[in-house]
């Protein structure tokens, strides 16, 4: 079975061996001699070979340590299924794309807050650094194949309403699940319900699962059959795990101000060995009560005390992509 898991560029210096990282460095430099101080050197064109090389070396030389380095990293920072500081899991997805989309979120999410500090003090930046505040995320997002044994992930969570109705029962929330209880419930941009339930599962000797993705209309994952993969590393074998060699590449480009709609554009290149097509999409805003309330799913205790619906609610922020039109 093929799964993937999407990287964005600059972390791959941590999977380089030695030969690709001093390629690395070595472009890094020569960009800074070039005077090209305000960009990555994986993102220019002239560099498009080099930037392959050190990718085709990950596939061919660090196999292994891709898995274990990736386990590692998100034990520390956690998940939507693991807590930060916790076990590791492996992030993937049965669809290249949508792999990337996860990243590019995260990207998106974790720049948003620095760019609104910036935009504030438009002209002051400008003025002291004599270079405009860029508008838009401009990132490279590189997605590996991955075969995996055919045993892992058979569970699945979330396939539909009633099943996550039963899971959710299983971990205390059953007083939520109400006539307009939907799967949104565990997947909000505030990770608390689905850390839980990931770490219940982790108490199954087989604790691998597949689960829609956050970031797309579950209708459209279910037509197509678009699932993300969680395996935790209680269940990481090498011998049934590897990369094949293969991968994708995608360069994501996000308006960082919102549109009339109040959504971001994002356009996505794929980017093919002699061709590539752009794909576009909107992405919703940060939820905002305001103008956006329909990002916003709240759910009730099935309590006859008008108090606690009132102020102990759960209330769920959602955040997705649309796709608009492809080219």
């Amino acid at each position: 079975m093929k799964i993937y898991r999407a990287i964005e560029f600059s972390q791959l210096i941590w999977l380089t061996t030695d030969d690709a990282t001093l390629m690395w460095e070595s472009l890094s430099l020569r960009d800074l001699g070039n005077g090209n101080v305000y960009s990555n050197w994986w993102l220019r064109p002239e560099n498009i070979n080099e930037r392959r090389q050190i990718v085709t070396d990950i596939c061919s030389n660090s196999n292994e340590p891709f898995f274990r380095k990736s386990l590692d990293y998100n034990a520390m920072q956690g998940g939507r299924f693991n807590p930060s500081r916790s076990f590791g899991v492996i992030y993937s997805s049965s669809n290249p794309l949508v792999s990337a989309l996860e990243v590019l979120f995260h990207q998106y999410y974790g720049a948003l807050p620095l760019y609104s500090k910036m935009s504030k003090d438009n002209n002051r930046f400008t003025s002291s650094f004599n270079v405009n505040i860029p508008r838009k995320l401009d990132s490279l997002i590189i997605v590996f194949e991955i075969e995996i044994d055919d045993e892992y992930c058979n569970n699945e969570i979330c396939g539909d309403k009633e099943s996550l109705i039963t899971e959710c029962e299983k971990i205390g929330f059953k007083r939520y699940i109400g006539d307009n209880f939907t799967r949104d419930f565990i997947f909000g941009n505030d990770y608390e319900i689905s850390r839980l339930l990931g770490a219940y599962i982790h108490s199954f000797e087989n604790a691998t699962f597949k689960v829609p993705s956050a970031r797309l209309d579950y209708e459209i994952q279910d037509e197509f059959d678009i699932r993300n993969y969680i395996i935790p590393e209680k269940n990481y074998n090498p011998e049934k795990m590897k990369l094949t060699g293969r991968y994708f590449e995608y360069r994501s480009k996000v308006n960082l101000e919102k549109s009339i709609q109040n959504t971001h554009e994002v356009e996505v290149e794929v980017i093919g060995s002699d061709s590539s097509k752009k794909l576009y999409f909107n992405l919703d805003s940060v939820p905002n009560k305001r103008t956006a309330k329909h990002q916003y799913v709240k759910y009730e205790p099935n309590s006859n005390n008008p108090n606690d619906r009132k102020n102990h609610y759960r209330e769920v922020e959602i955040q997705k992509f649309k796709t608009i039109k492809k080219s």
